[in-house]
């Protein structure tokens, strides 16, 4: 089989068939890193995204401190210092401004001397960019501008995907794998029909910067208050990233922009108006929502799903970069034992499912526990009031491996 040069075709009007071993929809952290650990491998993938890079993401960018492990296995530890992120020595969080409490880093990772090597923050048009160009470095084809509009099968085995390179021109790109890493719109799972929405947690999340902060501090800061809960994450001396979750069914019948319910939002809380007094918001207000889904699987004949492709519940405890990488790096072991096995059913490939299950399975627990405490005052400021008098009990929030003593 060979491999199918896009770059050599580019602007020649032509239908191209190829054949590579793996196909990764969306070349966002865990399209990447799949590419990575699968490119070391030796393997013929196609790495495609819609967008180019760089580009903009709706996030929180919070980097969790499990996160500078799988980096540094990636390779890309070293690209990502260079561009000196904001290091964060925990998380604050407070309920409903009676209660606060924080998690410090090194109480759970004290075998870090590097406290660079804990948690971070930094643009993601930084972070996605720097974990495509390390995906490329391993001798992977990209295709940037490439919108896949459909899979190829042959019976139930999916063999491909068809799309639209960026000169107009449709291709049919051909591969013994495709793996979906296109998040809450990937064509894979939506084509596959693996999507399931929550009917009880429908949330939406709105995003901007401010600028001229005076106190920025080294805590991600969370705060819990109607109408939703607002994020606060430093990513300079002057410049915050500032979100806030709220109920989908609030903004959906509005119209316009949303800057003043943001604002509105916002400043209901004391504490974060005196926080953010003086700043100034800066660029456009940006949203993504509705947030929580399911999949109803992740494998299938000759596909996975891996990232938020394979779900996503909420921002709050700030793992959806490292469920990103983590899952794209236990993705490309299975695939590697697929190859090997010669068995690329869905039969298999439910391994990955099972592996994925075991590997998060706190997290979504603390996840899904944390919806039904949140929005309720009375139990998230016991909550809160209990996890500031006793250390110990905030163990049970950390969904971080704890360290090895």
């Amino acid at each position: 089989m060979e491999s199918c040069f896009i770059r050599d075709i580019a602007g020649e009007g032509v239908e191209v068939w190829g054949m590579f071993d793996v196909i990764i929809v969306g070349a966002g952290p865990a399209g990447s890193a799949t590419a990575t650990f699968l490119g070391r491998r030796g393997y013929r993938v196609l790495l495609v995204d819609k967008a180019r890079f760089p580009r903009e993401k709706v996030c929180g960018e919070f980097m969790s401190p499990e996160i500078p492990e799988v980096l540094d296995r990636l390779g890309a530890l070293p690209a990502i210092r260079e561009k000196k992120p904001w290091e964060t020595q925990g998380i604050f969080i407070s309920s409903y401004q009676k209660f606060h409490f924080k998690l410090d880093f090194s109480t759970y990772f004290p075998h870090r001397e590097d406290t660079s090597t804990l948690g971070f923050n930094m643009p993601r048009f930084l972070f996605d960019e720097i974990l495509f160009r390390n995906a490329q470095a391993t001798g992977i084809e990209t295709l940037e501008g490439f919108k896949v509009t459909d899979l190829i099968f042959q019976g139930d085995q999916i063999c491909g995907v068809r799309g639209i390179h960026p000169t107009g021109d449709k291709l049919e790109l051909r591969s013994r794998m495709v793996i979906g890493a296109g998040g809450r719109n990937c064509i894979v799972a939506k084509r596959l029909h693996l999507h399931r929405g929550y009917w009880w947690l429908k949330k939406v999340a709105l995003m901007t910067y401010f600028k001229e902060v005076h106190d920025p501090r080294k805590y991600v800061e969370m705060y819990i208050h109607p109408p939703g809960y607002c994020g606060i994450a430093p990513l300079g001396e002057d410049r915050l990233n500032v979100s806030l979750v709220v109920d989908w069914g609030a903004i959906q019948n509005r119209r316009g922009d949303l800057r003043d319910y943001f604002l509105e939002g916002l400043f209901r809380n004391r504490l974060v108006r005196e926080k953010l007094a003086g700043a100034q918001p800066e660029g456009h207000l940006k949203g993504v929502g509705p947030l929580a889904f399911k999949a109803k699987r992740c494998s299938w004949d000759g596909a996975l799903l891996v990232g938020d492709s394979a779900g996503f519940i909420d921002p709050f405890t700030g793992e959806g970069i490292y469920h990103a990488l983590r899952s794209g790096e236990l993705a490309a072991e299975v695939v590697h034992e697929a190859f090997k096995a010669g068995n690329l059913s869905k039969e298999f490939l439910q391994s990955y499912d099972r592996t994925r299950i075991q590997e998060f399975r706190k997290k979504f627990r603390i996840c899904h526990a944390l919806q039904h405490i949140l929005y309720r005052p009375w139990l998230a400021n016991f909550v809160a009031r209990s996890m500031a008098r006793d250390s110990i009990l905030k163990k049970w929030l950390i969904p971080w491996k704890p360290s090895e003593d």
